[in-house]
């Protein structure tokens, strides 16, 4: 079998009007149906993938507007697919320093400038939406033609904040174990000096026959 498309369709016709044949046009269209047909299949493949995907996933054209979302990151934005396609990234993907306080530089901007891979900084925050904050770790990489022009890029970032919070605990942890050790350190080299003390007030209670000086030792 083939596709064909009908390109259009003449009657001629007898001198008194009574139709005499049907003359058509067709255009076989197969190689173009089943290159439909694969991309079709590609992109749905594509999608069921990235809704696989447990880290967020958005695409961005050169000019920095989304053209790609996956679920993981519909949920972590507060964005869904259709509000965000053709938003800026920066009104999506809204980031800070959680130590500063400040807002971070846009990696895309850093991809499109450099043309390699850039990740984010420590204590990256994404605020959702909502308003809700995630400390995220992300990286941005240049997606090329196949010519090595870049025509975007796409963003991969994971929820780290009971991660963080977890590592967070064990600094402190660590910390505090620390502290003890020099604290245990310290009162060990207290306690020697104050031997030698005790040793000395002992003697000389010892060796002093006045009552009021032997007094003044005990307290």
């Amino acid at each position: 079998w083939r596709w064909i498309q009908s390109i259009g369709y003449v009657t001629e016709k007898t001198p008194n009007g009574e139709p005499l044949r049907t003359i058509g046009t067709h255009t076989d269209i197969t190689e173009r149906k089943l290159a439909e047909k694969n991309l079709a299949e590609e992109k749905e493949r594509l999608e069921v993938t990235l809704k696989s995907i447990g880290d967020g996933v958005i695409a961005v054209d050169t000019s920095g507007s989304v053209t790609l979302m996956n679920r993981a990151a519909e949920e972590m934005t507060g964005w869904n697919l259709p509000e965000a396609l053709s938003e800026n990234l920066s009104h999506v993907f809204v980031i800070k320093n959680e130590i500063t306080g400040q807002p971070a530089e846009n990696p895309v901007e850093k991809v499109m400038r450099t043309g390699a891979i850039q990740e984010l900084e420590n204590h990256t925050i994404l605020i959702s939406r909502s308003g809700n904050e995630k400390t995220i770790a992300d990286s941005a990489a240049p997606i090329k033609s196949s010519d090595g022009t870049i025509i975007g890029v796409v963003l991969v970032f994971r929820d780290m904040t009971e991660k963080q919070k977890l590592l967070d605990a064990n600094i402190k942890t660590q910390k505090l174990e620390s502290l003890g050790i020099l604290a245990g350190g310290i009162a060990h080299d207290f306690n020697n000096l104050l031997s030698g003390i005790y040793g000395y007030m002992d003697l000389a209670k010892r060796l002093s026959g006045d009552d009021k000086i032997s007094s003044y030792l005990d307290k």
